[in-house]
């Protein structure tokens, strides 16, 4: 008989024994975190998110949006602190019809001058349909005036359609680079050559959200509809199988993936 391949193990499982940080939320009803290492709690809705008009999805009409309640909370520093570490983002989008070309904040991590990040996405224009849209990150560094845009690419997938979006940070002294990918594709890459750490803890500001920035008054709230949201921090090591992983999240459409937790273990 052929031998059996023990090394093959359900989700489930290797949701258990995780060794690295992630923190995925599914937003089909609240911002609980579905699975993740460690406890993260809740995240508030504010202004009632509609999770009634796309069954399984979040969507929002730009006044909506979802704050962390506890910064500091182990399990979610772990997971978002991006430090000099390699971090995966990776989420399913509907982007709506925009009213102008502004940055819409799918996440905002930290604000201030240096020592924050956020993940956002943008239109090229307002029309209703084509390819007019990119994702990519603003960071402040240690030391840095004001967070920065890094963004090797645009006008990567189309307006009102689903799509999965990744972005891959590296901010190991030796990568020094963030990778964007729109359904398993890279389309652009941007440098952060000559810049140094950014520790979660550092943050002048420390708040996390979801859907806007994490500002008092928070601004540029997301419009359209967010189906999933994940974050998984590798530490210092880069998965050897990073091509894979990308891949396999895409035909999940952002639901962890047996690749992506056995990178994890």
């Amino acid at each position: 008989m052929p031998s059996r391949d023990e090394s093959i193990s359900p989700t489930s499982k290797l949701y258990d024994s995780l060794a690295k940080p992630l923190a995925w939320l599914n937003f089909a009803a609240d911002g609980a975190p579905t699975k993740k290492r460690g406890a993260i709690s809740a995240m508030t809705g504010t202004n009632t998110p509609d999770h009634a008009t796309r069954p399984g999805w979040w969507t929002n009409d730009g006044t909506e949006y979802y704050t962390a309640p506890t910064y500091l909370e182990p399990g979610l520093q772990e997971a978002f602190d991006l430090g000099e570490n390699v971090l995966l983002l990776f989420a399913q989008v509907n982007l709506a019809t925009g009213v102008d070309t502004a940055q819409d904040y799918l996440l905002s991590v930290g604000t201030g001058a240096s020592h924050n990040w956020s993940w956002v996405v943008q239109r090229a224009s307002t029309a209703s349909s084509g390819q007019i849209c990119t994702h990519y990150v603003n960071v402040g560094f240690a030391g840095d005036a004001s967070p920065v845009g890094y963004s090797g690419g645009a006008s990567a997938f189309n307006v009102n359609a689903d799509v999965n979006i990744l972005a891959l940070l590296d901010n190991r002294p030796t990568g020094k680079t963030v990778y964007q990918y729109a359904d398993g594709v890279l389309y652009g890459a941007a440098s952060f050559a000559g810049k140094g750490a950014c520790n979660y803890a550092s943050a002048p500001t420390q708040r996390l959200r979801v859907g806007a920035t994490a500002a008092g008054s928070p601004t540029n709230q997301y419009l359209g509809g967010l189906r999933r949201l994940g974050v998984a921090n590798f530490g210092a090591s880069m998965p050897r199988n990073i091509n894979q992983i990308v891949h396999s999240l895409h035909q999940s459409n952002c639901v962890p993936t047996l690749e992506l937790l056995r990178a994890m273990q």
